[in-house]
């Protein structure tokens, strides 16, 4: 559910109202009616007052219980990030707690960045242990690193239950309205719909070496997947699938396509969950035909909410991740 001001205060006119008709109830219930006629005046506005307080309580059960802040930024990117959290966290009372690992971009090759920032999580559930937890209660994450990065902790965070993962809007200004729910992973989108929205094309290499296969996942505004296909071939690949937005027209009947994720949480786990499938089709194919690939070398670029999920939710960790900071820079192996 999309946690914004008009839910909190639907929450709270839900409580308020519940309170006011229980008042009533009580009211009518000293009235010096009797009999079926007082039973009937007080029954009503019980009903009512009950589940009105019921729906007021669901809705707040809604709303994650504390929040994670975990960020690796680079030290060249902006820091405006995190005033939208603060506000976002303080307007819903979540507890938050903030895990920030900064990196530079030269020690992108050489810290392993997802595995700090993982252990820290684990520390902090730890810590969690004490504390009386409902069943409903969920975790909202925000993140704030590189796309690989987020990836491979979605993959080392995978006993972490109840996580809900939350997205800055492309355009935010600031305040409690820059964010919304991206993914909730604890549930999978059954439909497939948002698969036809996607593109996968198989390249073939003209050299390489053996077991040496390339992914790209190109699902960005600003695509990068011929850079990627280059670098890939550099390194070796002997065979690429990259995986990009489609032309719509088929199925839309006019011409149409995406050019960014729509930045709600339907779109976003129905794009992650086809990401998710075709991968597992293509590496499942792969080794098939002739054996599992000794290396997949990975490049990505989607918002890292999806990035995490699909981290998240993938049976897979043996990866060489691949980065590029921007357009003209060379891409980056991480150590993750």
């Amino acid at each position: 559910m999309h946690l914004n001001r008009a839910g909190r205060s639907y929450a709270a006119v839900l409580t308020w109202t519940a309170g006011a008709t229980t008042a009533l109830a009580v009211g009518l219930a000293t009235n010096s009616l009797s009999g079926a006629k007082l039973r009937l005046h007080w029954a009503i506005p019980a009903a009512v007052s009950f589940a009105l307080a019921a729906l007021g309580y669901l809705e707040r059960s809604r709303r994650p219980a504390s929040g994670l802040l975990i960020a690796s930024p680079l030290s060249i990117w902006p820091q405006n990030w995190v005033k939208p959290v603060q506000e976002y966290v303080r307007e819903y009372h979540l507890a938050t707690t903030q895990i920030v690992v900064p990196i530079t971009v030269s020690q992108l090759g050489t810290v392993p960045i997802a595995e700090k920032l993982a252990k820290r999580v684990r520390d902090w559930q730890k810590a969690q242990v004490e504390i009386p937890i409902r069943r409903s209660d969920s975790t909202a994450i925000f993140l704030n690193s590189p796309t690989p990065v987020c990836f491979s902790l979605g993959a080392q965070l995978r006993e972490m239950k109840s996580i809900r993962v939350f997205q800055l809007k492309g355009n935010s200004s600031g305040g409690v309205s820059s964010f919304f729910e991206a993914v909730d992973l604890r549930r999978r989108p059954k439909s497939m719909r948002w698969a036809r929205w996607l593109s996968e094309q198989h390249v073939a290499g003209t050299g390489g070496t053996p077991g040496v296969t390339a992914v790209i996942l190109d699902i960005s505004k600003n695509p990068i997947s011929p850079q990627a296909l280059q670098d890939a071939w550099a390194r070796g690949a002997t065979n690429a699938m990259i995986v990009t937005f489609a032309d719509a027209t088929k199925f839309l009947g006019k011409r149409r396509s995406l050019r960014e994720v729509p930045e709600s949480r339907r779109a976003m786990s129905g794009i992650t969950r086809a990401c998710e499938t075709i991968l597992i089709r293509h590496l499942d194919a792969l080794a098939e035909s002739g054996g599992a690939p000794s290396k997949v070398l990975l490049y990505i670029r989607m918002p890292v909410s999806m990035a995490f999920a699909l981290g998240y939710q993938l049976k897979r960790n043996s990866f060489d991740y691949l980065y590029q900071q921007s357009d003209s820079s060379p891409f980056i192996q991480f150590i993750v």
